[in-house]
């Protein structure tokens, strides 16, 4: 109204005034008009430049060619959500051209998007504006009723007593005095804190006392209020801290007001009138709050979802939620298309924000798939739109990992959905190429057959991956036994056991020779480092660079500034994982520990940084996806020292149960002797590594243990050896008999035991240890003579 007034006193200029402008007036007109039709032919080629139709329409307002702003502003609320500020500024600037019908619209438009406080007291004022210079009719009396009764449902938190006032307002405009009587009634139920100067307002229209019934009403109401005050108080004064709001939200679901729903809604609403509260966290609580309580009405909910991309254009999340939402509001399958291939085309956050939207429209697409329906287009528009699915992310994101996740979505609905297991397989085998090696992938196909009942491809996968996987292939190896256990035949459940075998056997080997090449690589490469250092030390002399002088740290204790990577795709190298750590601070070094046969990584990796802080810092990229792995990053722990244990009282347990105690190996073992420790080794997942120490208080009992290896537990045979290898060899060698030690002798190898020579068995006999004779001190050739005759 304040616009249309101004306007009016500005055609009232005298036409000295006006007449002395002209000539201004023209060339700002003439400059406008060009920087007009600039934008215009800008937005017409693109418009999805929201800035551009954004620099348009405000071109348009300062012009004052309202028709083209109309236009403007409908094609801008074609491709982008308009925010609450938009939608006053179109309606005042409609009020004082448009005729009522267009003014009306409009204001369900923003209604739909905005239901806030604000924009229905504007829609109230307007209809105070017209009914002041009207009379209504009939007609027009049930639709002002209808619209005070909506207004009102907004109305329900304390602090938005002026709508009830501007409803009354109205209501006695039209002569409504049952609506009056009404609107006072109803908010006298509601904890408002002016309630004695509602009761005095109420008396004074009814002209009568209200009775005590309604006072009483009333004064409960303001007890309510009074519970809530607290709640009204932190927020009032929270600008930029939610918690204060999701309080008074979870006081309100605890209650047991018949309006509670809208009550919540009503706080939600004002809360996210504060700028720096329109979070992603706060808009996704609200959405799913409305879906979860409104879902008779799904428009309300979509309404919410288009304002809060309007608020987080980037968010792909609420992007997704905004078409599912449209999918519940029964919009057509065009609608959504065109959404999607809008959405499409927006800047959005990362990767995983398109993930999301493309994953919403295959799920939309999907659920349009008629039941048991194998040929119909609807299955080919799903599939086409699956291959486009891939490329798009092959093509922007080489490196990413959605290409994984989009195939195992897609193998996942041809074989339970469409039933053909050929495409469902052909997605599988796609996958594997580049992930063979890790055990996860392996077992999500072996899920996928087994949820369909294909037992014997499930068999066949088992045999095909156990000897490719490198990470928890004990785990693995276990899953089949298991698989077999509960599916197999008694000559499946033999096969896989003894291949098993065969493979831990082959993997301890493998091990074993690691762990020496380890060792002798250890002196290299700490002599490697030294002369490192030492250039670098002369180096910097040379250049008299003054740096920071680096402490060596103490390997004895945590280091604070290094963390501990695991999970790490095999496919990742050093470089990768400096640019990733890099994001938290200067990267000092990356030490990849790789399989020294093969070269290979290993997965996992120590990570040194400048400074303590960059190191925590961080630690916030525990359980982060890196590559379709999720990665666990530790601070680091310094070696674990061992104890000074005798290795004669001490066994070496191999190839246990994955799911072995020590409970269970107390059991096994107490009948050798008295047991003074068990040592199940684990991963650092806490998962066992099937490997384990036992130690006896007396050494006599470790010949004992050693001949219960090959004892089945849980089926799997395992390996009992003494716990210093050497010291056992010496023993052997030393002469020492049963007779001489009382023990009894070693059982024969297992046909499936690897067979090792012993130590020494091509060293002359002059030479090895034992063997050479002692002469006295003093020898003589007749001495020699002498004793050498002796001999023979």
């Amino acid at each position: 109204r304040r616009k249309v007034q101004t306007r009016k006193e500005g055609s009232e200029m005298s036409s000295s005034d006006s007449d002395s402008s002209d000539d201004e007036m023209q060339d700002v007109e003439e400059i406008d008009e060009g920087l007009i039709d600039r934008l215009e032919v800008k937005v017409r080629s693109n418009p999805y430049d929201e800035e551009g139709q954004k620099e348009y329409i405000a071109a348009l307002q300062k012009k004052g060619d309202f028709l083209r702003l109309r236009e403007a502003r409908n094609t801008l609320n074609y491709y982008f959500p308009l925010t609450q500020e938009q939608w006053q500024s179109w309606i005042n600037d409609e009020l004082s051209i448009a005729e009522k019908d267009v003014v009306e619209g409009l204001f369900q438009r923003a209604l739909a998007a905005y239901p806030s406080i604000a924009m229905w007291q504007l829609y109230l004022e307007q209809w105070i504006h017209r009914m002041e210079s009207e009379e209504p009719t009939e007609d027009t009396k049930k639709t002002i009723h209808q619209i005070i009764l909506k207004a009102l449902d907004a109305a329900t938190t304390p602090i938005e007593s002026q709508l009830w006032s501007t409803s009354r307002q109205l209501a006695k405009l039209i002569k409504d005095d049952t609506l009056v009587n009404n609107i006072f009634r109803q908010q006298l139920g509601v904890p408002l804190p002016d309630v004695k100067a509602t009761l005095d307002e109420f008396e004074k229209f009814k002209g009568s006392d209200l009775g005590d019934g309604l006072k009483k009403h009333a004064t409960t109401s303001l007890e309510k209020y009074k519970l809530r005050e607290p709640f009204e108080k932190a927020v009032s004064t929270s600008t930029s801290s939610w918690e204060p709001w999701e309080n008074y939200i979870e006081f309100e679901l605890k209650q047991k007001e018949p309006s509670k729903n809208s009550l919540i809604t009503s706080l939600y609403e004002r809360g996210l009138q504060v700028p720096a509260l329109r979070t992603l966290d706060t808009w996704i609580a609200y959405g799913q709050f409305v879906e979860a309580n409104f879902d008779k009405d799904p428009a309300k909910a979509l309404g919410i979802w288009e304002r809060a991309c309007d608020s987080l254009k980037w968010s792909g999340l609420l992007w997704a939620s905004k078409l599912r939402a449209m999918e519940r509001s029964s919009r057509s399958e065009q609608e959504i298309s065109e959404e999607f291939q809008r959405i499409s085309q927006m800047n959005l956050a990362s990767e995983h924000d398109y993930y999301q939207v493309f994953s919403a429209y295959a799920d939309f697409l999907k659920r349009k798939i008629p039941e048991n329906s194998k040929e119909k287009p609807a299955v080919e528009n799903w599939r086409n739109f699956m291959e486009r699915f891939i490329s798009v992310f092959l093509e922007y994101y080489p490196e990413g990992t959605s290409e994984t996740y989009i195939r195992l979505y897609w193998a996942g609905i041809e074989g339970r959905i469409l039933g053909d297991f050929k495409k469902m397989r052909d997605q599988l085998e796609i996958i594997l190429k580049n992930h063979q090696a890790e055990a996860q992938y392996w077992i999500d196909w072996i899920q996928l057959e087994k949820s369909l009942g294909n037992f014997p491809q499930c068999r066949s996968l088992f045999k095909r991956a156990s000897p490719l996987v490198r990470d928890f292939a004990e785990n693995f190896w276990q899953l089949w036994i298991s698989f077999e256990r509960e599916v197999g035949t008694l000559t499946d459940f033999d096969l896989a056991s003894h291949r098993v075998t065969r493979l831990s056997l082959e993997l301890s080997e493998i091990r074993k020779k690691q762990e020496i090449q380890l060792e002798n690589e250890q002196p290299k490469k700490r002599k490697a480092n030294r002369t490192e250092t030492n250039s670098k030390k002369v180096k910097s002399q040379v250049e008299e660079v003054e740096a920071p002088v680096r402490v060596p740290r103490d390997k004895s204790i945590a280091d604070p500034c290094t963390v501990f990577v695991v999970g790490l795709p095999f496919s990742v190298d050093e470089n990768e994982i400096a640019k990733i750590f890099g994001k938290h601070g200067k990267v000092e070094d990356v030490r990849l520990v790789k399989d020294p046969q093969t070269n290979y990584s290993k997965g996992f990796a120590y990570v040194e940084f400048s400074t303590k802080e960059e190191a925590e810092s961080s630690l916030q990229l525990d359980k982060s996806n890196l590559k379709g792995r999720t990665i666990s990053v530790q601070a680091s722990r310094p070696p674990q020292k061992r104890e000074n244990r005798d290795s004669d009282k001490t066994v070496f347990l191999a190839q246990l149960p994955i799911d072995i105690t020590e409970q269970q190996l107390h059991t096994v073992f107490d009948t050798c002797g008295k047991i003074t420790g068990i040592r199940v080794v684990k991963f650092r997942n806490g998962k066992n590594k099937g490997i384990a120490y036992v130690d006896f208080a007396e050494a006599e009992s470790v010949p004992k243990a050693i001949q219960l290896s090959g004892t089945k537990l849980s089926g799997r045979e395992i390996v009992v050896k003494n716990s210093d290898p050497e010291k056992s060899e010496k023993s052997k060698n030393s002469g020492k008999t049963e007779e001489s030690t009382g023990a009894p002798a070693q059982r024969p190898h297992a046909a499936s035991e690897p067979q090792t020579k012993p130590k020494g068995l091509l060293i002359p006999r002059a030479l090895r240890q034992g063997t050479k004779p002692e002469l006295p001190a003093n020898t003589s050739n007749q001495a020699f003579r002498d004793m050498l005759l002796k001999k023979q």
